[in-house]
């Protein structure tokens, strides 16, 4: 059986559209969620994969299959726990070792500002003949920050761009 990790948000319609796609399939699919777009680590309704979590989320009700959690607890509010998990790349680190121990023969990392950079970060730490074959997806305007965005944003699409093994 195949293995594909999405590195995504939990809370998006596009993603569980996407994962949703390989849900009756020879692949065996799980979740990176990497947003804090909200405190709660909100998930759609009926979220079936088995996905990793920085922070614990409040309501797990939504929730239909294993959840990894990275901070158990809320020893911390939300707003620090975020500048700690950034600082010390916290999420790259887990998703670095979440790649070597799980071996996904695809990742498909998405939007390009979000997902993508999450991927990007921690792909460069990894000898390349070890990367598995990576996908990239743009939600459309996210393709801008490489043109009309600060010098860093385009420097992470650029290299998305040149590094993925395929391009939506």
């Amino acid at each position: 059986m195949k293995k594909i990790l999405f590195i995504c948000n939990s809370d998006s319609t596009h993603a569980m559209s996407w994962v949703n796609l390989l849900k009756k399939t020879n692949f065996e699919v799980r979740v990176f969620a990497v947003s804090f777009s909200n405190s709660n680590n909100r998930f759609l309704p009926n979220w079936e994969f088995p996905t990793y979590v920085m922070e614990a989320p409040k309501n797990r009700s939504r929730i239909k299959n294993e959840l990894f959690v990275y901070f158990l607890s809320k020893i911390l509010p939300s707003s620090i726990l975020k500048i700690i998990i950034q600082r010390y790349k916290l999420r790259e680190r887990w998703l670095k070792n979440i790649i070597k121990n799980w071996k996904p023969d695809i990742i498909h990392s998405f939007p390009l500002n979000i997902g993508g950079k999450v991927a990007a970060s921690t792909l460069k730490s990894i000898e390349k003949d070890l990367w598995p074959s990576w996908v990239a997806s743009s939600w459309g305007s996210d393709i801008f920050l490489g043109i009309e965005g600060e010098k860093k944003e385009k420097d992470n699409i650029k290299y998305i761009l040149e590094n993925c093994d395929g391009f939506f």
